[in-house]
């Protein structure tokens, strides 16, 4: 997406190869802290892991171990 819109900018790391992400409005900040915050408790609590396993680790050539948090 930010290879098609000079306005948009890819921040941050990434999880995995796929080309995926989430986009907030600059003007958005409650809204980015909020997201930020449940998807820190999400990986620090394990249940990105097993939420990681339960729904991709039947999806042939994708890499779990690279993808784990």
């Amino acid at each position: 997406m930010s290879l098609e819109n000079p306005g948009y900018s890819v921040v941050g790391g990434t999880f995995t190869n796929e080309p995926y992400g989430i986009a907030v409005d600059k003007g958005q900040a409650p809204l980015k802290n909020a997201m930020n915050q449940a998807l820190t408790k999400v990986e620090k609590s394990g249940q990105y892991n097993k939420l990681l396993y339960k729904w991709f680790h039947r999806v042939k050539g994708f890499d779990l171990k690279g993808a784990e948090r």
